[in-house]
């Protein structure tokens, strides 16, 4: 499961997510948008599209 790190209640950190079940845990959890900073994996917003 995807745990990512809570620095507010509305804002958390965490890795990219590298599967589509982490991407659903992610949406279980209410997270509405994700802002990728990861250079090396700049095609993930495809998936994430899909998702």
């Amino acid at each position: 499961m995807y745990q990512p790190t809570w620095i507010t209640s509305q804002i958390a950190a965490g890795y990219a997510p590298m599967s589509y079940q982490e991407l659903d845990d992610i949406r279980d959890m209410d997270i509405v948008a994700i802002v990728n900073l990861c250079g090396e994996f700049s095609d993930l917003h495809e998936i994430f599209r899909s998702a």
